[in-house]
């Protein structure tokens, strides 16, 4: 399959989180994959930070199902969507959750993966493909 093909039974697992403290920005990555399309991705956000005592973290979380709020999509439907990723706030308690919403404003995509660490920040920018991966050598399929 290929970067086109559409799904909807994408899977998400958190990656990186790097931050650049000088100019108060963050950069969070997940690998995300899809059966049907048999491919994986390294997607990320990017954007201001806003949050205290956050550091550079190489996560270690259970994969969970993402929410396709806007039907099946494909890697190549994630152009630029804006959006955010929290962890630990107030309506989420003990979750890294993450949303990208269209031109529209509506949700393209959502996800929450349980994540009980006391850090509570939220990363306000833009989502993008980083690289798309093997599916088989990516995840235990």
């Amino acid at each position: 399959m290929s970067a086109d093909t559409k799904a909807d039974d994408w899977f998400i697992a958190a990656h990186v989180l790097r931050i650049r403290t000088s100019s108060g920005t963050a950069s969070i990555s997940f690998k995300i994959g899809s059966r049907v399309a048999n491919i994986a991705a390294l997607l990320g956000c990017s954007g201001p930070l806003a949050g205290s005592g956050v550091s550079d973290t190489d996560f270690q979380l259970d994969t969970q199902l993402m929410r396709n709020i806007s039907g099946p999509w494909s890697l190549k439907d994630i152009k630029g969507h804006r959006g955010d990723v929290t962890q630990n706030v107030s309506f989420l308690p003990d979750a890294l959750s993450g949303v990208a919403f269209n031109k529209s404003g509506s949700v393209f995509f959502n996800f929450e993966i349980p994540n009980p660490t006391p850090t509570t920040f939220t990363i306000k920018g833009q989502w993008m493909v980083k690289m798309v991966l093997n599916l088989g050598t990516t995840f235990a399929i």
